[in-house]
């Protein structure tokens, strides 16, 4: 009886859900006009990475020539810069702040069409004077971070994307 019950619970919370269009995160489903497309990314070989299976997971067929692709992403490097947010009492910074930044332009060369995305990210992390190994290992985990949060930004833009198919 109680096995009966809970899988009548599970159907009745799986129709829900599926009826307020909820997906899971980390799949994005793009216009049928960006389902195969040419990446040229000027980024390190991590965002790369990471892009690139967000790009497939989405089910986009990345090509190896662009000509072979009827659109083209193209990605230059995220750009990070590091600033001191707070100072303490005693003159030492408290926290830093990064500031990552992308631009990308997604091309379609058949009908001269271009879009260009400009997207931004921040991060706060605290600053241990006592514990500089610690400090330098979480400004590389909140870089890390940044990327990621940059690339499913550039994600998102293009799921938003209107291109009329070919």
């Amino acid at each position: 009886m109680r096995t009966n019950a809970f899988t009548a619970l599970m159907l009745l919370a799986s129709l829900i859900l599926s009826g307020c269009g909820w997906q899971l995160r980390g799949t994005t489903e793009l216009s049928p006009a960006l389902q195969v497309m040419h990446l040229n990314s000027q980024a390190s070989n991590r965002f790369n990475q990471y892009l690139r299976l967000q790009l497939e997971y989405s089910g986009v067929l990345l090509t190896q020539s662009a000509s072979d692709a009827p659109v083209q992403l193209w990605v230059n490097a995220p750009v990070i810069e590091r600033r001191e947010l707070s100072v303490g009492e005693d003159g030492q910074v408290s926290e830093y702040e990064l500031n990552g930044r992308l631009s990308a332009r997604l091309l379609r060369p058949s009908q001269d069409s271009e879009v260009v995305y400009e997207l931004e990210a921040r991060r706060i992390f605290a600053n241990d004077i006592n514990n500089v190994t610690g400090t330098a290992n979480t400004e590389h985990e909140q870089h890390q971070a940044l990327h990621q949060e940059l690339a499913s930004q550039l994600l998102r833009r293009l799921q938003f994307t209107q291109l009329d198919t070919p």
